[in-house]
């Protein structure tokens, strides 16, 4: 879903990290990113990061039509 943030606040967002090409490791977390109002973004309420594309928000300790609204539901 696609969301809007309706003041500035603070949610995790998927990040992949890699290291060198030496070891090829590789590995999914949520990491705290800053969103000021208005901004639009791809969104979940889920906390696995193992479905969702590197930039999604995790948006399931904002409260609804308070901290974002939803403008495009799939």
């Amino acid at each position: 879903m696609k969301v809007r943030f309706l003041k500035n606040t603070t949610a995790p967002v998927k990040s992949t990290w890699y290291h060198d090409d030496s070891c090829g490791c590789s590995g999914d977390e949520w990491v705290e990113q800053w969103f000021p109002a208005g901004e639009e973004a791809e969104a979940s309420v889920d906390q696995s990061v193992f479905t969702y594309q590197d930039g999604t928000v995790n948006v399931s300790k904002l409260i609804f039509n308070e901290d974002y609204t939803i403008i495009e539901f799939p």
